[in-house]
């Protein structure tokens, strides 16, 4: 059985972003948190830090996560079969405006998909296909979703 300790500080050092895990890992309080949020200037605490939308940690959480399998892919197969940020397309290029409404729709305008995915595999399930992978980061434990079933809350996001 491995028995871990909490790391002790040497010299006041900083560590980063891995004293922060460390610290979290261990139900510490990470040092040095600012007093406000560094995307909306909410008052910032750890609850914050990982709830908010703006600043905080969500986005970098998102970024940690899905740049792993990306990598994972480039190693397994071939760095130039894997691309970032890849547009998805949504068939909305190969419907044509029949109405002058139409022509102002701005849903029909295929310039304007902003659909994206984190990752493009090429040729990962079946030899000359893409795979498209987005990743989303979700948090079980806030307010909005405590009351609700875990696998209903995950079900609503994968729609």
């Amino acid at each position: 059985m491995v028995t871990l300790h909490m790391p002790l500080d040497v010299s006041g050092a900083e560590f980063g972003r891995e004293d922060f895990l460390i610290r979290l890992r261990y139900g510490r309080t990470p040092a040095n948190l600012p007093d406000k949020c560094d995307g909306c200037c909410a008052k910032f605490n750890l609850d914050y830090a990982l709830s908010c939308k703006v600043g905080g940690l969500v986005i970098q959480r998102h970024d940690d996560i899905n740049q792993e399998p990306a990598n994972l892919s480039r190693m397994a197969l071939k760095p130039s079969a894997v691309r970032t940020e890849t547009l998805i397309s949504t068939g909305a290029c190969c419907k044509s405006p029949k109405t002058k409404q139409d022509k102002m729709d701005k849903s029909l305008d295929p310039t304007d998909n902003h659909e994206r995915g984190d990752f493009l595999v090429w040729s990962l399930w079946k030899n000359g296909n893409d795979c498209i992978v987005d990743v989303r980061i979700i948090d079980l434990n806030a307010q909005s979703y405590v009351t609700r079933d875990p696998t209903k809350v995950l079900a609503s996001h994968e729609q």
